[in-house]
């Protein structure tokens, strides 16, 4: 089934980009229709294909992997939407657990990295990210409630996409040495600190600059 996957995949991919260009050439003007409808929606087709495609690695998940994933994906509800600016993203609405995708951005990862990007979705719901991120609104900026629920999934995954958060790369990034397994409020709270320090530095340094400067 592995092979299978990594073969439809490159196909499903092909089809969806084709038929968005098209679609993006003939889409009404700005203004021309009401703001609800602007959205590019793929064709029935379409998403039948892809989905169905979706449900293949949930079988492999279950089959092959890691099935408890496996059947929690199986348990969502999937929705497509070609302006979600990431490969997958999770809510809870109406009772149910909401699984997006954006196929433009799911089906170019590698096999593995599909299975980690739906794995990082799942971990969310299950460790209530999405009700302790309310619980920090306010308290801390949105940046740093993201990348700390990131970061804490991504501990206990590999195979991450290219882009995805880790603590090599945000303790370069802040100048910290963040340690793995710690909490989503202990990382939300270091990663606070750390742009804090760095926005005062960047300040002090414009002072200075501006000092510097020779006068009229």
């Amino acid at each position: 089934m592995y092979e299978e996957l990594v073969k439809e995949k490159t196909v499903y991919y092909q089809k969806i980009y084709d038929w968005v260009k098209v679609a993006e050439q003939h889409k009404p003007a700005y203004g021309e229709v009401p703001k609800s409808f602007r959205k590019i929606v793929l064709p029935e087709n379409l998403s039948v294909e892809f989905l169905r495609f979706v449900d293949k690695i949930s079988m492999n998940l279950m089959e092959e992997r890691e099935n408890f994933y496996g059947y929690f994906l199986l348990q969502m509800t999937r929705v497509i939407d070609l302006y979600l600016p990431s490969p997958t993203g999770v809510n809870f609405t109406g009772g149910k657990f909401v699984l997006y995708f954006n196929p433009l951005l799911f089906l170019p990862l590698r096999v593995e990295q599909m299975f980690t990007t739906i794995q990082h979705e799942i971990l969310h719901l299950v460790s209530l990210h999405l009700q302790r991120a309310k619980n920090l609104q306010g308290k801390y900026r949105k940046l740093v409630i993201n990348l700390a629920m990131d970061l804490t999934v991504n501990n206990y995954l590999t195979n991450l996409p290219p882009d995805a958060v880790d603590l090599a790369s945000i303790n370069k990034k802040y100048s910290i040495d963040l340690k793995p397994y710690e909490s989503l409020e202990f990382y939300a709270e270091a990663l606070e600190k750390a742009i804090k320090v760095r926005k005062n530095k960047e300040t002090e340094e414009e002072g200075d600059s501006d000092e510097s400067e020779p006068g009229d």
